[in-house]
């Protein structure tokens, strides 16, 4: 076991020095004070100091600079940063990265700024940040099917409506929700107090004078409401923008009533999530529903008007790369208008993580499923729309949505992009609102606690009111 340890001038940084290194040696590990990696392999790190605290040192804090100037300083002071560091590190390992020097969550948001430079972003991806010639083009493909779709206006504004419950909890997961059948007395409550702020969210909305663009129901699983449920859930929202979606997700919780009450108040969009069409593998992962049952689920959606996604995941516990192939082949045969391809990622609440999963392992074969998967949808007529990327990420990957021509969800762009603000309704919600005049975005969280947002509402309203005046 070896350690070294980076010091200098500007401590803000320490989290994504870490990340950087992570992304090299996954089973890296961090001391307390957050200045000292544990590596597996030696090497010699005195070129690494020397440079980084060089580097710093021209890199002290400026005075008499506007907002907009600090927020620029400090961005461009942490991208270089960064690259310095995986030079280095790439440099002594001979060893490259998908994405380069970039561990942040938004690839994307780097080549929108690229662009307004007046540059070429699959250039400076590649040259600048080191990002593969693969992974820099997808982003100038992402970019151009953004055209038109991408917002800048500060009065579009997106709202979101979290529905934290679910019939089960799948291994991966790490989203706050809970199991129905373990909190039947909340449904109803809950469905009541969510109407209830959902009401004032569309106050906000109107008195404001905001462009409502899509509307996103997410969770958990929406869809494990009843239709009663969510006909309480919806009953005072008159107001529904461009696009409207309701995560079905488990082809468990797809019925004809709910989809009768969702087609009826305007959803244009929903999701049915296999996840992968191996029946061995949603077993491995905790799904309580069959191959089959996906099927039957789409085709009954496949009656109304609404535009379908359907989610796969690379690297599950007892995929394979063919059958992950053989899972894409036939999302694509069923014809829905999104595809998204997510890698696997442990995340710290969820029961892998509990369990010590290690999908560090295999890591040919997650890059050759992500890869051949976009091949595969490329050539079946789907195009990138939508990327972003997580920590603890098999192989060090991304998760991408792919759509059929003129079918790209407003949502995912806004969301990825950080282009618009979010109005966000239910427990765990984050309201977000974007200052492009001073190039920052502030956040208002909500408590995640079922009961307590319950509790809460009504203060909760006021709070979200005085945040968006």
């Amino acid at each position: 076991m070896y350690k070294f340890k980076i010091n200098f001038c500007d401590e803000n940084y320490i989290n994504d020095f870490n990340e950087t290194v992570r992304s090299f040696y996954p089973l890296a590990t961090t001391a307390e004070d957050g200045d000292i990696i544990e590596l597996s392999q030696d090497f010699s790190n005195g070129v690494l100091i020397s440079r980084l605290t060089m580097f710093s040192k021209n890199y002290e804090r400026r005075d008499h600079v506007s907002c907009v100037d600090e927020i620029v300083f400090k961005r461009d002071k942490k991208r270089s940063l960064k690259l310095l560091l995986y030079k280095t590190l790439s440099d002594f390992l001979s060893k490259s990265l998908p994405w380069g020097s970039l561990t942040g969550i938004r690839p994307t948001k780097l080549g929108h700024d690229i662009l307004a430079r007046g540059q070429n972003p699959v250039s400076v991806l590649e040259n600048d940040y080191y990002v593969t010639r693969e992974r820099a083009e997808l982003v100038g493909e992402i970019l151009n099917v953004q055209k038109g779709i991408y917002s800048t206006d500060p009065l579009d504004v997106d709202l979101y409506i979290n529905i934290p419950f679910c019939v089960s909890r799948c291994s991966y997961c790490s989203f706050v929700s809970a199991l129905c059948d373990d909190k039947k007395k909340l449904l109803l409550p809950y469905a009541q107090t969510l109407s209830k702020e959902l009401e004032s969210a569309q106050r906000i909305i109107e008195d404001r004078g905001l462009n409502l663009r899509s509307i996103y129901c997410g969770g958990g699983t929406p869809t494990s409401f009843s239709a009663e449920l969510l006909k309480i859930v919806f009953s005072r929202l008159s107001i529904r923008g461009r696009e409207f979606t309701v995560e079905c997700g488990r082809p468990d919780t797809i019925t004809k009533d709910k989809l009768d009450f969702l087609s009826s108040i305007g959803v244009t969009r929903i999701s049915i999530n296999p996840q992968t069409f191996n029946q061995q593998v949603l077993e491995n992962i905790g799904r309580n529903h069959t191959v089959q049952d996906i099927y039957d689920a789409y085709e009954l959606a496949r009656r109304y008007d609404f535009n379908i996604n359907m989610d796969l995941i690379a690297d599950l516990p007892g995929d394979t790369y063919q059958s992950f192939m053989d899972s894409v082949s036939r999302c694509v045969d069923l014809n829905p208008e999104n595809v998204t391809i997510h890698t696997l990622s442990i995340k710290h609440s969820s029961k892998m993580k509990d369990e010590n999963y290690d999908n560090r392992i295999l890591v040919s074969d997650v890059v050759n499923m992500v890869s051949d998967g976009r091949t595969y949808l490329k050539s079946n007529g789907y195009k990138p729309y939508y990327l972003y990327r997580q920590k603890n990420t098999s192989g060090n990957l991304e998760n991408t949505g792919y759509t059929r021509e003129n079918h790209a969800c407003i949502y995912n762009v806004d969301v990825m992009e950080e282009t618009t603000s979010t109005i966000s309704c239910g427990a765990g919600g984050i309201s977000k609102r974007v200052f492009h005049d001073s190039m920052r975005i502030e956040r208002q969280n909500v408590v995640k606690n079922i009961e307590q947002y319950l509790r809460d509402v009504d203060e909760i309203i006021i709070k979200k009111i005085g945040f968006f005046e």
